[in-house]
């Protein structure tokens, strides 16, 4: 079958054959092609069923022993936190009882491991956060896994993965990507993840941070932002359920939610319980959940999807069945051609239908003779050339294409070898319009096998042309984009670790010469306190569990300097599954690192002594009290002033005191534990804190050692022998205080009973001991 033949027979419109040639007989054919077209038959079917079809199958686990045991001992303290307003994931009904999808898998879980968890409701994410922080909630129920949360939560695999998508009005027309949002106000609910994402982007948006999905939704609908980032299913949700009719979605996210069940990093058998009853959730249970709650689901490809292949199934064994239809209608008109009548009829028929294929081609199509006239021309040549048909017969076919003598040699090509394929070309129109095209020729003979002409089409391929050219300009473009980028960008194998390509800003930030760069790996150049967790993420990227991730890690420069950088990573596609690649693209966020350490040192430590301050003190203190509470700790509070030292500074001046003051902070220090704390609240004021204490003479001897050690004479450069000592307040939880606050102020109150018995003695905060305190 020629060129031509082929492009005829697959632009048929094969339910028309029987319609255009009604008086054509149905032949008859044998016994055993009859059996060979019904075992092909059967064969494309069950071919088709096979690929439709599949069987999956699901593991349950169970609790060892040992997490049975671990339930039975911490059931108590266990509490699941119940966010109150984020639905349709988890939120309060009518009657104030929590419910929702991620509640829902919950309960199964429950379930599944027999145990009822502990509740508490709070009204935001950010109450939740602080609560798992302080240690008074221990399972977050639908969170999205983020490395700011990684440093203290643990995530089980995702149950359900939601789109976020953009939110505006509907006054507000087109679609919009994330990367388009710049200048706009985009309302965005604090603390979620996808707040964090696109803060992370340093996308040019101006946020307004909201508490909950509901006030993000009417903010836009109130005119107050000019969008909102949500996911799909919620905005779903609150847009039916409030009755929200002038919003719409203008766009999706790059980022997709994907909720899990979270658990405290210090808590990891408890984390294995919740992922081994999510684990024992059936596909059944779960679709019903879902079905339950979400109602739109994101596309997804069309080639994983299992409706895809029944359809793509049923419409190929159709087209065969269809095909085999025609070589039926073929064989029985090669035999009755013998018939010069049906022969006749047959021929006429075929004509017709094929002229009607003829016109109703999109692409031109000519018959031309062998002396190089156009006899015959479709609808479609007219258009091409603007002229009509009547004038092109007879004409020679040359004189429509821009180069005659190129289309002369395509023609004779033709001639030469019976056929031309994708010979290019252009055709003229008779306004001057140019169109490029793709010749395809081939003869056709008569019975005799005589050559009666040429058969040509006409392909136009301007558009293709175009999109190859803007195909170039954008591969130019990228490679300028990437060679004068601001970021690091590099192309890394995922598995060796190997590095294929870098633009020149990721080897500045590597410290390396492009050259050397080529030659290393990315594990050469990672800090290696950094390298195990980029290995696990890694991994989780190789075994598709995320589809990419951002850290901060640091690089060693060739030079032996350290490089804080913000890296993403993200897969790309490639042919060659045995070498997955993935871009990875970094910041040099060094001085931003630097700053935020001296930030955090002028805020939790004093600057002179470098001591704790007040505010560190107080967090640490706050966690020592939940500590005693939950583990039966005794921590102990000693309030110091120094005796003496206003004679010290006013004698010797400040630089004196000053220098005294460190002195003192490096003796009290060498007598403490690692775990025991001390700070400078101001002054000559210092604070100890005993992190854990078996009995209170515990705290009486510390006491004594530091008034000790603070007895003995210092020797400052302006003078050899400077002589202090130092009186002691004591209070010691819980007896004197369940609180910072308390434990502080009863602190200080026993100190000043320590300075009216004398100086130099400590006292702790009782009438008893006030009135006979303990001298050095």
């Amino acid at each position: 079958m020629n060129t031509l033949s082929r492009n005829i027979l697959f632009s048929f419109d094969f339910k028309m054959l029987y319609l255009h040639c009604p008086q054509m007989p149905i032949t008859r054919y044998t016994k055993a092609e009859g059996i060979i077209y019904a075992l092909f038959f059967a064969l494309i079917s069950m071919l088709f069923t096979a690929i439709a079809y599949g069987g999956t199958g699901d593991a349950k686990e169970i609790l060892t022993p040992e997490e049975r045991l671990w339930i039975t001992n911490n059931q108590s303290r266990i509490v699941l936190a119940v966010e109150t307003g984020y639905a349709p994931f988890v939120f309060l009904d009518a009657q104030g009882q929590p419910t929702g999808l991620a509640h829902d898998y919950i309960r199964l879980i429950e379930s599944k491991i027999g145990v009822s968890f502990k509740q508490q409701q709070f009204s935001s994410l950010s109450d939740i956060f602080e609560r798992v922080r302080a240690g008074d909630a221990y399972i977050v129920n639908a969170v999205t896994k983020t490395p700011a949360r990684l440093q203290f939560l643990t995530f089980t695999d995702p149950f359900i993965s939601v789109p976020n998508v953009i939110i505006v009005r509907k006054d507000r027309p087109g679609r919009i990507s994330e990367h388009e949002l710049s200048g706009f106000k985009v309302s965005l609910v604090q603390s979620y993840a996808i707040t964090e994402y696109m803060t992370n982007r340093g996308l040019p948006f101006n946020p307004d941070l909201v508490p909950d999905d509901l006030s993000a939704l009417l903010s836009v609908s109130f005119g107050r932002s000019d969008a909102s980032v949500i996911d799909l299913a919620t905005a779903s949700y609150l847009i039916s359920e409030k009755g929200i009719t002038n919003l719409r979605v203008a766009g999706d996210m790059a980022h997709d939610i994907r909720l899990s069940i979270a658990t405290p990093l210090n808590a990891p058998v408890l984390h294995d319980i919740i992922q081994k009853g999510l684990n024992a959730i059936t596909d059944a249970e779960r679709l019903e959940i879902k079905n339950r709650w979400i109602n739109i689901s994101k596309p997804q490809n069309i080639f994983k999807d299992r409706q895809f292949w029944i359809a793509l199934g049923s419409v190929l064994a159709i087209v065969f069945t269809i095909l085999a239809i025609v070589l039926i209608w073929n064989r029985s008109l090669q035999r009755q051609i013998v018939l010069r009548k049906e022969a006749e009829e047959n021929i006429k028929a075929a004509a017709l239908y094929s002229r009607s294929l003829f016109e109703a081609s999109l692409d031109p199509l000519m018959a031309i003779s062998p002396e190089g006239k156009i006899t015959d021309a479709n609808i479609a040549t007219e258009r091409i050339t603007g002229i009509q048909r009547e004038h092109l017969i007879g004409s020679n076919f040359t004189d429509y294409f821009t180069d005659p003598g190129k289309a002369c040699e395509a023609y004779q090509q033709a001639f030469s070898q019976g056929f031309v394929t994708n010979y290019p070309l252009a055709i003229r129109h008779v306004s001057g319009k140019i169109t490029s095209v793709r010749y395809n020729a081939s003869v056709y003979r008569d019975d005799n096998g005589d050559v009666l002409g040429v058969f040509a089409a006409a392909r136009d391929i301007t558009e293709s042309e175009q999109i190859e050219k803007a195909l170039l300009k954008s591969e130019a473009l990228f490679k300028t984009m990437f060679n004068e980028a601001p970021l690091g960008i590099a192309l890394i194998d995922s598995l060796t670790g190997q590095v294929y390509s870098v633009n020149p800003m990721f080897a500045k930030i590597a410290g390396r010469t492009m050259e050397e760069m080529a030659n290393i790996d990315w594990m050469g150049i990672t800090h290696p306190d950094d390298i195990q967790e980029d290995l696990d993420n890694m991994a989780l990227l190789n075994a598709g569990k995320i589809t990419g991730f951002h850290m901060e890690k640091r690089y060693i420069q060739r030079n032996g300097a350290i490089v804080w950088i913000n890296m993403t990573i993200a897969p790309i596609y490639v042919e060659d599954k045995a070498h997955p690649r993935h871009l990875s693209m970094i910041e040099d966020i060094t001085e931003r690192k630097i700053t935020e350490k001296h930030i955090k040192e002028l805020a939790f430590y004093d600057p002179l002594t470098q001591l704790p301050n007040r505010r560190l003190l107080h967090e640490r203190l706050k966690y020592s009290i939940n500590e005693g509470r939950r583990g039966g700790k005794k921590p102990a509070l000693l309030m110091l002033d120094l005796d003496r030292f206003k004679e010290v500074n006013d004698t010797l001046g400040h630089l004196a005191g000053d220098e005294l003051l460190q002195q003192v902070a490096l003796r009290i220090t060498e007598r403490l534990r690692d775990v025991d704390m001390v700070a400078r609240l101001g002054g000559d004021e210092f604070i100890v804190l005993l992190d854990d204490i078996a009995r209170p003479e515990d705290a009486a001897q510390v006491a004594n050692e530091i008034i000790a050690a603070l007895t003995r004479p210092f020797c400052l450069a302006q003078s050899d022998h400077v002589q202090i000592g130092a009186s002691i307040g004591i209070s010691l939880y819980p007896q004197h205080g369940n609180s910072p606050e308390q434990l502080l102020d009863h602190a200080d109150a026993a100190m000043y009973q320590a300075k009216d018995s004398g100086r130099g003695c400590f006292a702790y905060f009782s009438e008893d001991l006030a009135r006979h305190p303990k001298s050095v």
